[in-house]
C-alpha cells in the first residue's frame, strides 16, 4: 500500500499504529560502508519490514522529551521532525537529498498527529516509525542510522523495546570502503581509525545486551544470503516470503564484494592491520601481517593534515554540485 494523499491515510493508522507499536522495533547496527544498505533490502523485500533511514533525527527529538513532556514539549519536537521531513523551498536548497527525501514516506502523517496519543519520548518515536510501516504498507519497523552510535545511551527511553541486528564486515575492506565514498577519511589510516571507533562502540553495546542482539557478516549476506534468512527468522520469530528465492536473484547480490583488502600494498595494509588488529580478530577474521607497523608521530601528523585537506576539497565540491547546481 503506497500513501500519496493525507485523507486516505486517515482512516485506519490508529488502529494500525496500537498493535504496531507493541511490537519490537529493529535497530541496524554498522560502520558506516558495511553494507547496512544491502542488510536493510533484505529486510524490506524478504521479512515485510518498513526501514527506516534516519539521521537519528527521530531518537534525538525523543531523548530531549522529559519522560511525562507537557503537550508543549510534545508539539514542539514534532515541529522540529516535520519541518526536517518537509522543508520549505529555501531550506530544502540549501539541505543535501539525503537530508530530507524520506518526506515523501510521510505524506499523509500531518492529519494523524491528534489522532495517535503521544505522552512519552517512545510514543513519539513509535508515532513516525509505525507511520512509515503504515505508509508503506509493511507489517514490522526497523531504523538504520548511520548517526546511532551517538545515541545509543539514550534508546533505553526511546526505543525500549527493541531488537538489535549488527551488520559487522571485514574492517579492512570497511576502511577501504570508506576510503572510496568520496564523503569521509580518504587515507587508510585515517579510515582505519574511523571504523576502529565506530566499531568499538557496537561491539560494546551488543555485548552489553547480547540476549536482544544478533551479529551477522556482510561476507554472509553476499555469499550465503539464506543462511541469514534463516539466523533472523530464528531470531525474530518472523518467516520469510514464499517467494524469497525469487526476491534474493532480484537483488543482484555482488558476491566478490569483499576481500578487497588483498589488493593494498604491503605498507598500507600493514597500516592498516596496525589499527584494526582487535577489531579484526575480535570479528573473527584473520591478520595477514604482522600488524606492527610503527609511525612517527610526524608521519600521523601528515597523513592527517592531507587527508583533511581532501575531506574539505570533496565537500566543497559535494557542496557545488547539490546546492549550487542543484544536481
Amino acid at each position: 500500500m503506497s500513501t500519496n494523499t493525507e485523507t486516505c491515510a486517515a482512516p485506519d493508522f490508529a488502529k494500525f499504529y496500537e498493535d504496531l507499536k507493541r511490537r519490537p522495533t529493529y535497530v541496524i547496527l554498522g560502520v558506516q560502508g558495511s553494507g547496512t544498505n544491502l542488510l536493510a533490502k533484505l529486510l524490506t523485500r524478504i521479512f515485510d519490514f518498513s526501514v527506516i533511514r534516519d539521521r537519528s533525527l527521530i531518537v534525538e527529538s525523543g531523548a530531549r522529551l522529559s519522560d511525562s513532556p507537557s503537550t508543549r514539549e510534545v508539539q514542539r519536537e514534532l515541529r522540529i521532525v516535520l519541518r526536517s521531513l518537509f522543508p520549505n523551498p529555501i531550506r530544502r536548497r540549501l539541505l543535501a537529498r539525503a537530508y530530507y527525501h524520506q518526506g515523501r514516506e510521510y505524506l499523509g502523517i500531518r492529519s494523524q498527529v491528534d489522532r495517535v496519543e503521544i505522552a512519552t519520548p517512545e510514543d513519539l518515536a513509535q508515532f513516525f516509525y509505525c507511520y512509515h510501516a503504515f505508509a508503506a504498507g509493511k507489517a514490522q519497523k526497523g531504523v538504520k542510522s548511520d548517526d546511532i552510535w551517538q545515541h545509543l545511551a539514550e534508546l533505553d527511553r526511546v526505543i525500549p523495546n527493541r531488537r538489535y541486528i549488527h551488520l559487522v564486515r571485514d574492517p579492512r575492506d570497511n576502511a577501504l570502503s570508506i576510503v572510496n565514498k568520496g564523503w569521509g577519511p580518504c587515507h587508510v589510516y585515517t579510515a582505519s581509525r574511523f571504523v576502529r571507533d565506530q566499531l568499538s562502540i557496537y561491539l560494546d553495546e551488543v555485548a552489553r545486551d547480547p540476549d536482544r542482539s544478533m551479529t551477522v557478516k556482510y561476507e554472509t549476506l553476499l555469499n550465503s544470503p539464506a543462511e541469514f534468512l534463516r539466523e533472523f527468522a530464528a531470531f525474530s520469530g518472523l518467516a520469510p516470503c514464499s517467494d524469497y528465492e525469487k526476491q534474493l536473484e532480484s537483488l543482484n547480490i555482488r558476491s566478490t564484494n569483499c576481500n578487497k583488502w588483498k589488493r593494498l600494498p604491503t605498507e598500507l595494509l600493514r597500516m592498516c592491520e596496525t589499527v584494526l588488529s582487535r577489531e579484526i580478530v575480535g570479528c573473527g577474521y584473520a591478520l595477514a601481517t604482522d600488524a606492527d607497523l610503527r609511525m612517527s608521530r610526524a608521519r600521523r601528523l601528515q597523513i592527517t593534515c592531507v587527508d583533511a585537506r581532501k575531506r574539505a576539497a570533496n565537500r566543497l565540491r559535494r557542496l557545488w554540485s547539490r546546492r549550487v547546481l542543484g544536481r
